[in-house]
Formats: structure tokens, C-alpha cells, sequence
């Protein structure tokens, strides 16, 4: 398997990388990178994005999210 390949923690089906953006009230945007289940729509955050105009350039915040399987299940790693 590939390595950004996830598996569906419910029901086991190869999960769908999805990319959606949002503008904010105070002006950022934030692009919202997940898994999303074909089957059963389980949804998994993978990686947020949150873009700020500051003066002449622009504001980047990154957070991305860790997963491991304990004893079959997919959890959040910190």
C-alpha cells in the first residue's frame, strides 16, 4: 500500500485524500486536508492550513495530524 493510503477504521475500505477551503469572517482561509470513507463516510483530518494576509506577504499555519494503529484501531498520535 501505498504510503498515503488509509484505511477506513470502521469498515475497512481504502479511503479518499479530499481537499476543502473555506474563507473565515476575519478574512483567512483555511484549507482542510482528510480521508473520507466511500462507504460508510468515516472522515479523518490529515492536515489544516491556515492562510493570513500580513502586510505584503502571507501568514502560513500548518498543523498537521499523526495516526497509528494500536490493537486495530486508528487513533491520534501527539
Amino acid at each position: 500500500m501505498a504510503d498515503d493510503t488509509m484505511l477506513c477504521p470502521r469498515c475497512g475500505v481504502v479511503m479518499e485524500l479530499r481537499r476543502e477551503s473555506e474563507r473565515l469572517s476575519d478574512g483567512k482561509t483555511r484549507v482542510s486536508f482528510y480521508y473520507k470513507c466511500r462507504r460508510c463516510g468515516y472522515r479523518l483530518q490529515d492536515a489544516t492550513i491556515l492562510v493570513r494576509r500580513n502586510g505584503a506577504g502571507l501568514e502560513l499555519r500548518i498543523t498537521e495530524y499523526r495516526y497509528a494503529e494500536i490493537q486495530g484501531r486508528t487513533v491520534a498520535v501527539r
